[in-house]
């Protein structure tokens, strides 16, 4: 039995990522466990505003992920669990009063379960629920598995259409319950609701009034297969109320096809369904480019009406990791003919909300690195420019063969960091061996630029050697943030997509004498 995505959607995963990630998990527990998985649907969320001790749409959070996931595990043959409604019940006649009949289910502080039925007044844990919320939880995997599923409550009918002020949906419901509906949107996102009855709803998207706005927060992470979503909240004028996940399909079906490639030339061609057909339309990447992102975006009419297709190229070059030996004294001695790497340029400043900068420019501060590949482990030398404050760094390696890479799995991780008198802190990852030889490095200063170097043993990344295919994925989250109090953070990211924690995003170290010749890793997204 599987249940996640509470943390994901607060993470700032995509609805794509994160089905692609569960679709990995299920089906390697089958294949590989000869295991039968069920899917158990995330929880709500209970917590509230401290400003105004209101409860909002964070109540049901990820219910987005929760409606997509379901449709593709009903093509696996997978069953899913409504896990959701075990603990909200019968709800309520408004969400405070929704949220206050889930207190019982929930504890005053994770690390402490329960004592009696009164002593959460919903301010402790909101989100892993107690004892008692597990067993209702554990009842309704014993509904599903014993008893027949019981047909849905309510049928919906959506599409979505652009009109000149944006983008619009028509909702249709076909229900026996006549009592009222409400309509909220996903977190971050607005929704302006134009007519709303018991059987009839129209809404917009006050901040999608272009097809460039499917590109931005939160539209590129939710709006997943050109079927924008809200949350239906469905009360039956007895007290209680359901949740529901409505998908409004575009009116015109008109999209890219999202693939993850590697490309040695700098002409590429990419692909978009329209009216049933695959279209080809060729991309040049800009010259000497290292790393980059490009809009793609399309419209068709057909009779009289209009189809978006929007998605995003990112490109990012392979890194080189040369054979040899360093000395890690900060000196930089054996690094001359290096390759190195950027990480700081503007298109890489993105975190979990998407592009996120709050440097003045990357002259501000930016960092360039490079690698060794070692008989014992990974030597790494970064050069940085600009003042290093409250700053840490995470880096992602993902040790599978060159076809696994760029798709769900395992990975492994070092921590960076700098101590009160600025000496370089290394410590290495949860999923890495235990007990592992001590990672070292040092800092120092040349030409008015910092300079890192360290050693990362392969036993830390559980290798005794660099992959003999000559690939490593590879990443790089640098977290940047000045001294003063309160100073923002801007996240510096190689090749990420702002959620670090899925390999899904990462690029690729290469064992190469050459670098000039070093191929390019392609998403369209």
């Amino acid at each position: 039995m599987i249940m996640y995505g509470l943390n994901d959607q607060g993470a700032g995963s995509s609805l794509a990522g994160y089905v692609e990630q569960f679709t990995w998990l299920v089906t390697k527990i089958h294949n590989e466990q000869h295991a039968d998985p069920i899917v158990l649907l995330p929880t709500p969320d209970i917590n509230r505003s401290e400003d105004t001790d209101e409860y909002s749409a964070a109540l049901f959070r990820t219910t987005g992920y929760a409606t997509w996931l379901s449709l593709r595990l009903s093509e696996l043959g997978v069953p899913v669990v409504d896990t959701f409604h075990a603990l909200w019940g019968p709800g309520g006649n408004d969400l405070k009063i929704a949220a206050q009949r889930m207190y019982p289910f929930y504890p005053p502080h994770y690390k402490k379960m329960f004592s009696s039925l009164l002593e959460n007044d919903g301010k402790g844990d909101g989100i892993h629920p107690n004892a008692l919320g597990h067993l209702a939880i554990a009842k309704a995997v014993y509904t599903r598995l014993t008893q027949p599923k019981q047909p849905p409550d309510l049928e919906v009918e959506a599409t979505s259409f652009w009109t000149e002020e944006g983008l619009c949906a028509n909702i249709e419901l076909r229900s026996k319950n006549t009592g009222r509906v409400e309509i909220y949107p996903l977190p971050n996102d607005q929704i302006e609701v134009m007519v709303l009855d018991v059987k009839n709803i129209s809404i917009r998207w006050p901040n999608i009034n272009t097809p460039e706005d499917l590109l931005h927060e939160p539209a590129n992470r939710y709006f997943y297969a050109s079927a924008p979503m809200v949350i239906l909240v469905q009360y039956d004028g007895k007290g209680g109320s359901r949740v529901h996940g409505i998908l409004a399909p575009a009116e015109v079906p008109h999209d890219y096809i999202r693939v993850r490639q590697i490309i040695k030339e700098r002409s590429i061609e990419v692909f978009k369904i329209a009216d049933g057909h695959v279209l080809a339309e060729k991309v040049i990447l800009p010259e000497n480019a290292e790393v980059g992102r490009i809009p793609l975006l399309s419209v068709m009419e057909k009779n009289g009406k209009k189809g978006v297709a929007a998605a995003e190229l990112a490109y990012v070059r392979f890194g080189a990791a040369h054979k040899g030996e360093a000395k890690v004294d900060g000196k930089l001695t054996e690094w001359q003919d290096a390759h190195w790497i950027p990480v700081g340029e503007a298109v890489q400043a993105r975190w979990t909300r998407g592009p996120q900068d709050h440097r003045s420019s990357p002259e501000e501060f930016y960092t360039r690195w490079t690698f060794k590949a070692g008989e014992a482990g990974i030597f790494v030398a970064v050069k940085i420019q600009g003042e290093i404050g409250k700053d840490r760094a995470t880096l992602f390696f993902d040790t599978r063969d060159p076809d696994a890479l760029g798709t769900p799995g395992n990975y492994f991780w070092v921590n960076l960091g700098f101590e009160k008198n600025g000496q370089l802190n290394l410590s290495q990852g949860e999923t890495s061996p235990s007990r592992q030889p001590a990672l070292k490095g040092v800092r120092s200063t040349q030409d008015q630029e910092t300079v890192l170097e360290f050693f990362v043993p392969y036993s830390v990344i559980n290798r005794d050697h660099w992959p003999k295919s000559g690939d490593l994925g590879f990443s790089i989250d640098w977290a940047h943030q000045k001294i003063e109090p309160g100073a923002p953070i801007t996240h510096l990211q190689w090749s990420e997509n702002g959620h670090p924690w899925n390999p899904l995003w990462y690029g690729v170290l290469r064992l190469t004498d050459d670098p000039s010749d070093l191929p390019y890793r392609i998403r369209i997204e």
